[in-house]
């Protein structure tokens, strides 16, 4: 991983692969942040389908400042959904090992740009 990278979109699978040289490349300020789309995945798949999702806590515990001296603080992890209730939210937070003041941005499911048809 010597290459200079400004996204690496991968699957949860692939990231548990890939500790070592996501450390190393942490270890010289290359990660910015990490980022789980459809991060409700985490408690609809991860408990039996495709449990390595459940196991993307690896990410607050080996990339924070502790395990990581040359960080001057923890990598935020930014965790995204559309569909999670209230039961899934706490969940995730628990799976991701997220913090109890974790902050928490809500908005309307309303989006005016999209509009759905039923044509026959």
């Amino acid at each position: 991983m010597n290459e200079v990278y400004s996204i690496v979109y991968v699957c949860p699978e692939t990231v548990l692969r890939l500790i070592e040289p996501l450390k190393r490349l942490a270890e010289n300020n290359g990660i910015a942040l990490f980022a789980i789309d459809e991060v409700h995945c985490v408690s609809k798949w991860g408990h039996d389908f495709r449990p390595d999702y459940r196991r993307l806590s690896v990410l607050r515990e080996n990339f924070s400042a502790a395990p990581i001296r040359s960080l001057r603080s923890d990598i935020p992890l930014m965790a995204l959904t559309a569909t999670a209730t209230l039961l899934v939210r706490e969940d995730i937070r628990k799976s991701l090992l997220m913090s109890n003041e974790t902050k928490l941005i809500l908005t309307s499911f309303f989006r005016p740009n999209l509009r759905f048809s039923v044509s026959t």
